[in-house]
């Protein structure tokens, strides 16, 4: 299981990755995409790392599914 922590706090953004598996489909890597909040594109992106760990926050954030920090 893996568990995205933002600013030391476990987020609702998780995901599995089975480790038995030597190749995953594209279904799988679909749901993948879902867990973790992103379209199959940018989960490709995320992947090949074109998608910076910023880049990553930053559409959390634009989409709602994690918050700034209060001041």
């Amino acid at each position: 299981m893996y568990l995205f922590y933002y600013e030391n706090k476990k987020t609702s953004v998780r995901t599995r990755l089975s480790h038995g598996a030597k190749e995953y489909s594209d279904d799988l890597l679909a749901q993948m995409a879902k867990q973790v909040k992103l379209d199959r594109s940018q989960f490709d992106d995320f992947i090949d790392c074109p998608l910076t760990e910023n880049g990553y926050v930053q559409h959390l954030i634009a989409k709602g599914h994690i918050r700034l920090p209060s001041s």
